[in-house]
């Protein structure tokens, strides 16, 4: 059965840049009517403007997400302008670069805050809607992070994982409600996102580790997958896939379902083929620290 999206009402987080403006772009011209929630007035604003454009009706609610009141008054905005919420994406999120030992209790605070409390706050908001209407999508924007692991980038990592287990969680609770949960778990998507992190930039040490990490890897015959980078509009292709056919987990990048079987299988030959990337980014990381 194909989704009706006309008249239909997302909600978006992080919907000021990168994949949270993208997807409300394809959303609206898709007939739906959009919510944008982000901290930054004046971008929520420009997207206002493209979404607009397309002749869908938007609305802009300057949010933190890390505050359980704000994602109250935001599902309650969105609530009294278009009468429900259809559709939540759960795509605020920021990234760190920091080794565990410069990972101060401030930095892990920071990110569980915003990339796993703001799910649960803008969730438990917008349940109750979707109960009573008896249908709904709950899009939750996780990372390969939350399923492998990444060095350098602990904190992140440990939080996407926690992401990926609230969406299952979550899909398990509503089993038989007619609202669904999908967790979208991408590798590396080009927006500005690499580049706004917590420590140096998650795109500089990514940057700045491939051509010595293929160096290494010819060195001790280690052969493993890399994953092309992608765009927002590949993302914002995930999310309408989840919208139209609301399965558990979706994997954007070639290669990164294999990856995680393979790992599942057997941690440790995954572990090895993950080496040569390791071992850069702990180089680069290193010098990055000196500067």
């Amino acid at each position: 059965m194909s989704y009706d999206y006309k008249g239909k009402v997302a909600v978006i987080t992080g919907a000021s840049a990168g994949i949270g403006e993208t997807t409300a772009i394809e959303l609206a011209g898709r007939g739906m009517k959009t919510v944008l929630a982000a901290r930054r007035a004046d971008k929520l604003a420009a997207v206002q403007a493209k979404v607009e454009a397309k002749g869908a009706e938007a609305l802009s609610v300057v949010t933190d997400v890390t505050d359980e009141q704000a994602n109250q008054h935001l599902i309650d905005q969105a609530v009294e302008r278009f009468g429900t919420v259809d559709v939540l994406v759960l795509n605020a999120g920021r990234g760190n670069t920091t080794s565990i030992e410069d990972t101060t209790p401030e930095i892990l605070k920071s990110m569980f805050e915003l990339n796993v409390f703001a799910l649960y706050y803008a969730t438990r908001a917008a349940l109750p809607i979707m109960k009573k209407q008896g249908s709904g999508r709950i899009i939750t924007i996780s990372s390969m992070a939350g399923k492998l692991g990444l060095p350098y980038m602990n904190a992140y990592a440990a939080a996407k994982h926690a992401a990926v287990g609230f969406s299952n969680v979550l899909r398990l609770e509503l089993v038989e409600t007619g609202i669904e949960a999908t967790v979208i778990c991408p590798a590396g998507v080009a927006t500005e996102w690499a580049g706004v992190t917590e420590g140096s930039s998650m795109m500089d040490l990514f940057m700045g580790s491939f051509e010595r990490a293929k160096e290494i890897a010819k060195e001790r015959d280690i052969r493993g997958r890399r994953s092309p980078m992608l765009t927002a509009q590949d993302l914002a292709d995930a999310v309408v896939s989840a919208i139209e056919n609301p399965v558990p987990e979706i994997y954007t990048h070639e290669g990164s379902h294999e990856s995680f079987i393979d790992s599942a299988k057997n941690r440790a030959d995954a572990e090895r083929t993950a080496t040569p990337m390791a071992l850069a980014m702990r180089e680069t990381y290193e010098r990055l620290a000196k500067k």
